[in-house]
């Protein structure tokens, strides 16, 4: 893996990191995302400091990745019932056809 130094300029400042290679196009999609919404909610509220803005962005993602934790979370359970559904219909088919 092969580091190299990125500068991502979020809310007007630049933040110099050390990355690897393949992590470059999801920061620079990062960057893109944040700066984004911080624009709409510096359009959408009267809120002026850029401090205020960037909290109100780490409770939207906060907020996405917890909603999105729980999503992943009802699929594995999904998927484990099915899973037993399989395994249960498995082995009474088995049963049943000696």
């Amino acid at each position: 893996m092969t580091e190299i130094t990125v500068n991502l300029n979020i809310a007007g400042r630049n933040y110099p990191l050390k990355v690897n290679k393949e992590d470059v196009a999801k920061l620079n999609e990062a960057e893109r995302m944040i700066n984004a919404k911080l624009d709409l909610y510096e359009k959408s509220f009267s809120v002026k400091d850029k401090q205020d803005l960037l909290a109100m962005c780490i409770i939207n993602f906060a907020t996405e990745i917890t909603r999105n934790q729980n999503d992943i979370q009802e699929f594995e359970n999904i998927a484990l019932q099915v899973k037993d559904t399989e395994q249960y219909l498995n082995t009474y088919l088995n049963n049943t056809v000696l």
